[in-house]
């Protein structure tokens, strides 16, 4: 495939075969055949590594003090708020796991997996005649530390790929668990010229593996259970198209952002056009792009004619979740040049359709008072908003012999929902920006030395400001004083790999 021959150039031109990654069966990791035997062969790929992480700067940052009332000796009419991320999940700035020094900082060092954890994995190719051929593979991914510096918590294998592949001249159908195609290209671009063996934003504290750009403007894939065909390659152009499990979207329902939607009763649609070309001998360009669509909805009961006297009846809320990203990629010389981007609603900054508190905030609904007849607008948590979310990255390397230095940043945006500006319990998040550089180094073919930083930017919209009206917290139009968060991450390591 382009990808493999891509890296195999790479590899040739290093000194050392650079495993391409997160999927597996497209990566240039040299299969290392255990047997072969009447046209069946037994082959094993992987890789084991470990990084000293280092990290310090602003802790995960408190809620904004309310503002006072005109009465001091009475309670504030700003309640404290949440503030977007506050779960600790990875889903917007970082939290460092009771690290949190009496001013608000955090230091703290381990040992810890990088972008890819410790995978073993195997696969089983049969030649089927005419030009076809069939490879089944699992790969079975363990990080390296403890779940939250607990020793004795047991470490959690993850069959994170299992499927099987049929490749001819009719293209390639791939069914199983696997990587969607929806930021593809993005997360290539950062793995190949950026934190591929590296660490670069560890996501959480807890336990690995880590993000290097992703969150910071780099959006992942995941993986999913689908079905997927490509094309076979016309002249550097493939398209590929496929249908995968759905999501669903899981945050609890509440006033400071949850979105609970969870029927979801379609498989989601996923589709890409890749364009792969050498430039001169040992150049090359590749353009991608990707889209993703998936309906979902809630049903719930609701006193749908405000009378406490009825009985709720059953409603469906329905919304749809998407996304688009492509980028690029150009290798001329020692030169690397990647950039992506990506867009969508409920995309999140990570990997696409994963709830949390930062995807969505409470609709705005009219509502009737049936003693007054007056009609006001209220926060409706039931019927949630789904956020949009875009991001953008760039990374820049040079390949001198067994040396790779590069350097590279990106920005995660969140988008707004009318509710933000009513909402005095949420201050919403607003961006994350992640400047980085790497060193790496190939000791040998299968060894490489990792030296990596990250600079975390993380900022929120700070929660609207309330006034008591009728002993009732209203807002005013102004907002309290933003959070804000700057983190530094500094991680050394090495990869082995087959």
């Amino acid at each position: 495939m382009a990808i493999v021959d891509s890296l195999k150039r790479r590899a040739a031109r290093v000194g050392s075969p650079l495993l391409a990654c997160f999927l597996w069966a497209h990566s240039a990791s040299a299969e290392v055949t255990l047997f072969e035997k009447n046209g069946w062969t037994f082959y094993t790929k992987g890789r084991v590594g470990a990084f000293v992480s280092v990290g310090f700067g602003d802790d995960f940052p408190e809620a904004t003090e309310p503002l006072p009332g005109a009465d001091p000796s009475m309670p504030s009419p700003n309640p404290t708020h949440f503030v977007a991320g506050y779960s600790g999940n990875g889903t917007f700035g970082w939290q460092s796991d009771y690290q949190r020094t009496t001013t608000g900082k955090f230091f703290t060092t381990r040992v810890r997996s990088g972008t890819i954890t410790n995978v073993l994995g195997f696969g089983l190719k049969k030649d089927l005649g005419g030009g076809a051929t069939a490879n089944g593979y699992i790969a079975i991914w363990a990080p390296i530390e403890s779940f939250g510096r607990d020793k004795w918590k047991p470490i959690d294998a993850d069959v994170r790929e299992g499927y099987v592949g049929i490749d001819g001249t009719f293209g390639t159908v791939t069914a199983g668990r696997m990587w969607p195609l929806l930021g593809r290209t993005s997360y290539e671009v950062d793995f190949l010229y950026g934190h591929g063996y590296g660490v670069g934003f560890p996501c959480v504290d807890a336990q690995g593996p880590t993000c290097g750009q992703v969150g910071l403007g780099a959006l992942h894939p995941g993986y999913a259970a689908g079905i997927l065909y490509t094309t076979p390659s016309f002249a550097g152009l493939r398209l590929s198209a496929g249908v995968f499990d759905p999501a669903r979207l899981l945050s609890a329902a509440s006033t400071h952002g949850g979105v609970p939607y969870q029927r979801v009763p379609f498989l989601r649609p996923e589709g890409s056009l890749t364009f792969d070309t050498p430039l001169g001998a040992t150049g090359k360009l590749k353009l991608g792009a990707e889209g993703a669509f998936q309906p979902v909805s809630a049903v719930q009961d609701e006193d749908t004619d405000q009378n406490p006297a009825t009985e709720a009846v059953p409603v469906e809320t329905s919304k749809s979740v998407w996304g688009v990203s492509g980028g690029f990629r150009v290798e001329l010389g020692p030169l690397r040049v990647g950039a992506a981007g990506f867009t969508g609603k409920g995309t999140g900054l990570y990997n696409p359709f994963v709830a949390s508190d930062v995807t969505g905030g409470p609709a705005i609904e009219q509502r009737t008072d049936p003693v007054t007849l007056l009609t006001t607008n209220v926060l409706e948590p039931a019927h949630a908003e789904i956020r949009s979310f875009s991001g953008f990255h760039a990374q820049l390397a040079g390949v001198f012999g067994s040396a790779e230095v590069g350097v590279g940043g990106g920005i995660g945006i969140v988008g707004r929902v009318p509710s933000d500006d009513q909402n005095y319990n949420l201050s919403p998040a607003k961006q994350q920006i992640g400047l980085g550089a790497h060193f790496n180094y190939h000791v040998t073919e299968n060894v490489v030395l990792g030296l990596d930083y990250m600079r975390l930017m993380a900022r929120w919209y700070g929660a609207p400001a309330a006034v008591l009206v009728n002993g009732q917290p209203v807002t005013n139009g102004q907002r309290l004083a933003a959070e804000k968060q700057d983190a530094n991450f500094i991680n050394a390591g090495v990869t082995y790999h087959w």
